[in-house]
């Protein structure tokens, strides 16, 4: 099976390259994909203010380029069955993009889709058509993830979204066996 290499992508900073100032939830960024002669993905990020006041140039390197709020992160209560299963589907997401299998890769589209209309991760652009990758990045982390994308009317939509219902499931009947563990060692 062929191996490869995971690219690391920097996350978003947690201030403007310019000016230094801390970027707070509501805070317009602009940010700059791109790689350096070496292949090594960077990137930089920069307030609103500063893109406009220094005419930021863009590198002959960048590969996607885009404008964003710096995301609330609202604490959701964790009783709720239907945070819960977002929870989980955003933790097999995380799982399944590590993994190489062709399945696989169809599973973490078909989960980044849903995280995106969650508003867990939003989209970030294509790297191109030829590559098959579109880049989300992470609300919670800002975190840049490469996605693999595929053609919705060419992969087995209904089977994935059985198997991936049957796996958040199966994550939530554990999560409720391990409480009335844990409940029952505490009485």
């Amino acid at each position: 099976m062929l191996n490869t290499i995971r690219p690391e992508i920097p996350k978003r900073a947690q201030g403007c390259i310019q000016c230094q100032e801390l970027f707070k939830p509501g805070h317009q960024v602009a940010s700059w994909l791109y790689q350096n002669e070496e292949g090594i993905f960077l990137r930089d990020d920069l307030c609103i203010q500063c893109v406009v006041k220094s005419e930021y140039k863009e590198k002959e390197e960048t590969l996607i380029h885009w404008k964003a709020k710096v995301a609330c992160v609202k604490i959701k209560k964790p009783s709720s069955k239907s945070i819960q299963q977002e929870e989980l589907a955003y933790e097999l997401f995380h799982e399944e993009r590590l993994k190489e299998a062709p399945d696989s890769k169809q599973k973490t589209f078909i989960l980044s889709l849903f995280l995106a209309r969650k508003k867990r991760l939003f989209p970030r652009g294509e790297k191109n058509r030829e590559k098959g990758l579109s880049y989300y990045e992470d609300a919670q982390t800002g975190e840049l993830i490469e996605v693999p994308l595929f053609q919705v009317q060419l992969i087995p939509i209904e089977e994935i979204k059985r198997e991936l219902a049957l796996a958040i499931s199966h994550r939530m009947q554990t999560l409720k066996n391990e409480e009335c563990k844990e409940s029952a060692a505490v009485s």
